[in-house]
């Protein structure tokens, strides 16, 4: 499944734009070749599972 731009109609952004843009929106987006695509929120059980997933891979790899 792939997402579609948010700004289909617009013109492509540059960096400095997409930066700009960026840091005045209540949500965060993807930047590629101009474009815009929403991200998905995050929630506080999405957060713990990805902290855990990274301390176990942490554990993991860490030569002991």
């Amino acid at each position: 499944m792939t997402s579609r731009p948010i700004l289909k109609a617009m013109r492509r952004m540059s960096l400095e734009e997409y930066f700009a843009f960026e840091e005045k929106s209540r949500r965060k987006h993807e930047f590629v070749n101009g474009a815009l695509y929403a991200m998905a929120g995050g929630s506080l059980t999405h957060n713990r599972l990805a902290l855990n997933i990274a301390t176990a891979a942490a554990r993991f790899s860490s030569p002991t």
